[in-house]
């Protein structure tokens, strides 16, 4: 059995430069995707609603050359997402 180097093992996605909304990316699987997405290029809008999303998105800015910006909203409610 031949074991994957690392090149082997990455998928290319083809996301740089794409958009992406992660909705709950303050934390667990949420966080999980928008490192990922940031991994492939992709910039990428995390909302949540603790703004708790804000202090753990800046320090991700820059991975593989992408952005992270973050906003802090609860997507159940209408006029939080609106505004």
């Amino acid at each position: 059995v031949k074991e994957p180097n690392d090149k082997e093992s990455q998928l290319d996605l083809e996301l740089t430069g794409r958009v992406a909304v992660v909705t709950g990316a303050a934390s667990g699987i949420g966080l999980a995707t928008v490192q990922s997405l940031l991994a492939e290029g992709c910039r990428v809008v995390g909302w949540d609603r603790s703004p708790s999303v804000e202090t753990t998105l800046s320090p991700l800015q820059g991975i593989s050359g992408a952005t992270a910006s973050s906003i802090v909203c609860d997507i159940t409610d209408r006029d939080s997402v609106e505004h």
